[in-house]
């Protein structure tokens, strides 16, 4: 009896107790009855949810490092790599402009060869002479030893050994003002329909540079166009 009198008056104590001190926080015995179950005993949750003591503690989680935080160049680094990349361009950039200008010997020897080859083809199919020649109004033959003042294919349709208007078949301007192209003796190189031609000669392409490797044009009297390297003075 002394047990149950003991356990009836701490019933009766909860019950008659307005105000119940809970995780340091003061509430009403009306508030309690109102919470959940699981929030009557903290124990029962599933997921426990974790709230700092205080705002210092979230700067600290989710401060940023330093490493991370700091980004860029120092002034050194700037310089240095500023220095290498001048290197880097003065070693570069002769090279590269060497390199373009060997591309534009090849490219513009490549051009007169298929001329002189475009002649010979057309004599010998229409079996009718056709002849290239310096140009340098790309109208007419104006003679002289320049070919890279350009030049001009023409076939003779009606044999009368004059260049018409209606004749040309290929019109080549005047090159870069850097190549020189030079023939020994030849302003012009007449195919006949056999594809042999008038008089062979060697033309000497090269640029505005000193000892660079330029191009030799040969010209064989059977009409085969052969070329090869040459050193330039």
């Amino acid at each position: 009896m002394g047990l149950n009198t003991k356990r009836h008056k701490r019933k009766c104590h909860w019950r008659s107790n307005p105000r119940l001190h809970v995780a340091n926080n003061i509430i009403t015995a009306a508030q309690f009855n109102r919470l959940s179950p699981n929030s009557r005993h903290p124990s029962r949750t599933t997921q426990p949810i974790w709230l700092p003591a205080d705002d210092s503690n979230m700067d600290k989680k989710h401060h940023i490092p330093d490493f991370i935080a700091q980004q860029g160049f120092t002034l050194i680094e700037l310089i240095v790599t500023m220095a290498i990349a001048a290197i880097l361009v003065t070693v570069a950039v002769p090279s590269f402009s060497s390199i373009i200008q060997n591309n534009r010997i090849s490219a513009e020897t490549n051009q007169l060869i298929a001329s002189l080859q475009l002649t010979r083809s057309t004599a010998v199919k229409q079996q009718r002479n056709a002849q290239i020649c310096v140009s340098t109004d790309q109208a007419t033959c104006t003679g002289g030893t320049n070919w890279a003042s350009g030049w001009i294919v023409w076939v003779d349709q009606d044999n009368d050994g004059a260049l018409d208007a209606a004749e040309i078949i290929r019109v080549q301007a005047p090159l870069n003002t850097a190549s020189i192209l030079t023939s020994t003796t030849q302003s012009a190189f007449q195919y006949s329909a056999t594809g042999i031609v008038n008089n062979g000669d060697i033309l000497t392409f090269c640029d505005n540079r000193s000892g660079e490797t330029g191009r030799q044009i040969t010209i064989t009297a059977t009409g085969s166009v052969s070329v090869g390297n040459t050193t330039c003075s």
